[in-house]
Parts: structure tokens; sequence; C-alpha cells
């Protein structure tokens, strides 16, 4: 009887899953919808690529909350460093007029995303206005610009090659209340 080599095995595996990161493509500027998932607890919509990220950010800057939608990422995504500023997924645009009226312009996430501790690496986001000078008075400036009460954003990581210029720290991931609400920073996979 032949026996089972389970080092070689693991070996194999491991090989197998560094090729599969190794051919991941850095984002190239464009969007694309996820294809697989319904958005719901159980079959959450798959981020599985870097045009996966970019469509919801322009769904969500276009006025689509996602209220009580889920999606998880799938993989790590190679954002493309300096070659594309990334749009960040939502805009902070609350303020009191001069008749001391609340105007809420935000753009609000407001589902449930798990990066299901996937690294998002290479990200380039930059909110500065026309002038030159950072926003820092009309929101926040991160992946997740803009959340509200029941948004979920948990397991992100935010690989230590990202760039994030704005109204805030390096590597923030989103603004609550004119405040940041969770700073995830890159932290190692447990493996």
């Amino acid at each position: 009887m032949k026996q089972f080599n389970h080092k070689s095995t693991l070996l194999a595996i491991a090989m197998c899953a560094m090729c599969t990161n190794m051919n991941a493509q850095a984002w190239d500027g464009t969007s694309a919808e996820c294809t697989k998932g319904d958005g719901s607890k159980d079959n959450p919509y798959l981020i599985e690529n870097p045009q996966n990220l970019a469509w919801l950010a322009e769904q969500v800057n276009g006025g689509n909350t996602f209220e009580g939608k889920n999606f998880k990422l799938a993989a790590d995504l190679d954002m493309g460093g300096k070659e594309h500023t990334f749009p960040m997924i939502g805009k902070f645009d609350k303020y009191t007029d001069a008749s001391g009226t609340p105007i809420d312009n935000s753009k609000y996430f407001k589902g449930t995303f798990d990066g299901a501790k996937h690294i998002i690496d290479n990200l380039n986001i930059s909110y500065i206005e026309e002038g030159g000078s950072v926003m820092e008075e009309i929101g926040g400036t991160g992946l997740f610009a803009s959340i509200t009460n029941g948004t979920e954003i948990r397991n992100i990581i935010i690989g230590s090659n990202s760039t994030v210029k704005g109204g805030c720290c390096i590597r923030c991931a989103c603004w609550l209340y004119g405040r940041w609400y969770c700073r995830i920073l890159r932290e190692p996979r447990k493996t």
C-alpha cells in the first residue's frame, strides 16, 4: 500500500495559491459589474477584481446606497498604484447652510462589506479640491469615505504600498458623523 505524503500535497497547494495571486492584474482604471452573488447575506456580491471594486464606488457615488446588501472580497486586489487614482466609495457632504438649515448631499454606503482578510494594495486615493488644498471641511478621505448607521465594514486589509491623501491619515477606511470611525491598517493574515 502506497503511503500518502501530506507535506508534498500541502506544498503543491501553496504553490498553486501563489501562482493564482501572481496572475492578478493591476487595476486599469475601468469598472465592471459584479457577476457573482445576489447581495444576500448567504450569497453576497463577490468583488473578484479591481474593476468590481471600482464599479461599487461608481454605483455608490451615483446614489445607490446598497442598503441591506452584502459584498465580500474574493481575492487580493492590486489597485495599480500611482497609475490610477481610485474614486472613494461614497462622499461625506453634510453641513448647515447660512440660514441654519441642515443640508446632506452625502453619498453613503449602507450595506455590508466583508474584506475576508484579503489585501487591497497599491491603492491610490487623493481628495484634493481644484485650488490644491485638502478638502477637510466637507468630508473624509479613504476607501469608504462615507457610511452611516447600519453599515458594516470588516476584515479589510489595506496594503502598505497604498497612499491616501486628503483630510486624515494614510490608510483610513471610513468617515462617520464627522470623525474617523474605523482605521483599518495592515494586519497579519492568519494562516
